[in-house]
């Protein structure tokens, strides 16, 4: 069958791939001037396939400096040497340039000066599957990751810590500010994994075993200088830097894993596992100034799931795991399930990262149910609740000032402890009218909570700015219902309506963000001609040009900000 994902996650696809040359595209374009092209060409000739793919964005973003333009190229083949051996290889390379792209709750506050470059050059995959005999698989998956991330921002946050000496010459802790620096920043990753599987099945028992080792490093330097105008005396003159370092930290990653699936009797299958992860990244290589020192995570994490049917057109499902995150592309390249029961349980984050930024070695927990139900009217119900919870101990980037002892601040840093939970109920209905119609609702609301804790500052601190606080807990709590009517002509035509309501609250800010509640109003109308080889659709998004102000702590995707006509066309030959 094809190998191009942008083939087989569409809405069509044969069911029997005759060989031959193959062609896909998907072109998508905003009035404001944002572009998104992937394209395939792929071929199935025998027992060989290959899947070249390209892919390219561009998009001048809803604010000052929050444009990006992506390109990505990547080949895949895949070769079935004997019947019971197959080969396959992927390579890809990536190119990112960006400005500002968090999502802030006031938009005045992104950063003017900040330009991020991310290029991959290139990674590298290559898997071998062995069939032994039915129902037994031994995989195979290694791969060399390699990615180089740089940025520049001339108003990057840190933090000043001033200790003076106190009683017997010992310094304390008197004061954190915090202050902006010139940062040019540049980190490149190097890793190799390996991983190999072993599956056996059975009628009622399905068994998987792991182990997947990775081995790197990152490669880190900064460059800061020009403090903000509170702090400039404090640090050199120029032309000498306020910090310059240069770190090689060691990466290194062991996974042992073993899942079962046991189907008792028919209505309901349980499922089992459980993962070990030790995992040793460098402490901070992220927040300058840097450390250059390497810490150690490890964890035993169950898993635990089931699936009941108890009837033809019923499901119950639920889920529990925990999970340890890596430190960066090691945890998108694995053999290991990535869900259980049906639901997501390796994440790279579940603590927004327009929030906290990115993390390494975060701890994951989740708890999902799903109660799903079919109607003979046409009618489709679920019932879902979630929740995530994930905590984060990490350094971040500091200087301390020992003013009577040294002249100058020296790179440092100091802890900083995160727990997040998120818990979200989602209710969805969809009914078919016909052969022509369908509609749809979906209603979710989420609780997301953060404590943000700096164990290393006391509380009796007389603080510059309030934005720094030793203790903090900050509450958004976000409301969505999404309504939708589709039409669908047997000539092709189609048109879709779509009104979404959002509606936040949220506690614990200074200053307040007293949260939002808005309408957006969208139509869309199109044609898909005979088996679906060629779609063309157009529409205009955010009729009423609604603005909106939400707290990036509950993820919601980013809308338009203004009226936007939008257009969209898809071919595969």
């Amino acid at each position: 069958g094809t190998l191009s994902p942008t083939i087989s996650q569409g809405e069509y696809s044969r069911l029997f791939e005759r060989d031959g040359f193959g062609v896909a595209s998907d072109t998508e374009y905003l009035s404001r001037g944002a572009w998104k092209e992937s394209g395939a060409q792929f071929g199935t000739f025998g027992n060989f396939n290959y899947d070249f793919e390209s892919f390219y964005r561009t998009d001048p973003g809803q604010r000052p400096n929050n444009d990006i333009e992506q390109r990505q190229l990547s080949i895949a083949i895949k070769e079935q040497i004997t019947p019971q051996d197959t080969l396959f290889g992927y390579v890809q390379q990536y190119e990112a340039e960006s400005g500002d792209l968090a999502q802030y709750y006031d938009q005045n506050v992104a950063s003017p000066t900040r330009h991020d470059k991310e290029t991959q050059e290139p990674i590298a995959v290559i898997g071998w599957h062995h069939d032994w005999a039915p129902g037994m698989h031994t995989l195979f998956l290694a791969a060399r990751l390699d990615d180089t991330f740089s940025f520049t921002n001339f108003t990057e946050p840190s933090l000043l810590m001033g200790r003076p000496d106190g009683p017997g010459g010992v310094p304390f802790l008197a004061l954190v500010e915090p202050i902006t620096m010139n940062e040019f920043f540049t980190n490149r990753l190097e890793i190799y994994s390996a991983e190999l599987q072993q599956i056996w099945e059975q009628p009622s028992h399905d068994t998987i075993l792991g182990a997947r080792f990775q081995y790197g490093h990152f490669n880190t330097g900064v460059l800061q200088n020009n403090p903000s105008a509170n702090v400039v005396s404090f640090f050199p003159p120029p032309p000498d830097p306020s910090s310059q370092q240069d770190f090689t930290s060691l990466f290194r990653r062991i996974s042992l894993y073993g899942y079962h699936q046991w189907q008792i009797f028919d209505p309901l299958q349980l499922i089992g596992g459980v993962t070990y992860d030790r995992i040793t990244f460098p402490e901070n290589f992220r927040t300058a100034p840097l450390s250059g020192n390497e810490t150690t995570r490890q964890q035993i994490s169950p898993k635990a799931g089931l699936i009941w049917t108890p009837a033809k057109d019923t499901a119950v499902r639920f889920a529990y795991t925990r999970s340890l995150s890596g430190a960066s592309l090691d945890q998108s390249y694995q053999l290991e399930p990535s869900q259980v029961a049906g639901f997501i349980q390796s994440y790279r984050s579940i603590i927004p990262e327009s929030i906290a930024g990115a993390n390494s070695g975060a701890q994951f927990e989740t708890y999902d149910l799903s109660l799903e139900q079919k109607f003979s009217t046409g009618t489709y119900l679920s019932l879902s609740g979630e929740i995530l919870d994930s905590t984060v101990h990490r350094v971040i980037g500091a200087f301390d000032y020992l003013s009577d002892e040294l002249p100058f601040p020296t790179p440092s840093g100091t802890r900083e402890h995160l727990d997040y939970q998120e818990q979200t109920i989602q209710f969805t209905a969809n009914q078919l009218l016909g052969k022509e119609w369908a509609l749809g609702a979906r209603y979710r609301i989420s609780k997301a909570v953060l404590h943000d804790d700096f164990p290393d500052v006391p509380d009796n601190l007389l603080f510059a700015n309030l934005s720094i606080t030793p203790r903090q807990r900050t509450q958004g709590i976000l409301n969505q219902l999404d309504l939708t009517a589709i039409y669908n002509h047997p000539s092709g035509f189609f048109a879709e309506g779509e009104a979404l309501w959002f509606g936040q609250s949220n506690d614990g800010y200074t200053p307040a963000e007293p949260g939002d509640n808005f309408w957006q109003f969208n139509l869309l109308a199109g044609y898909r001609s005979p088996r679906r080889k060629m779609e063309a659709t157009i529409g205009l998004l955010n009729i009423a040009g609604q603005d909106y102000q939400l707290n990036p702590l509950n993820i919601y995707n980013e809308l338009p900000r203004t009226r936007t006509v939008a257009a969209r066309l898809q071919f595969n030959f």
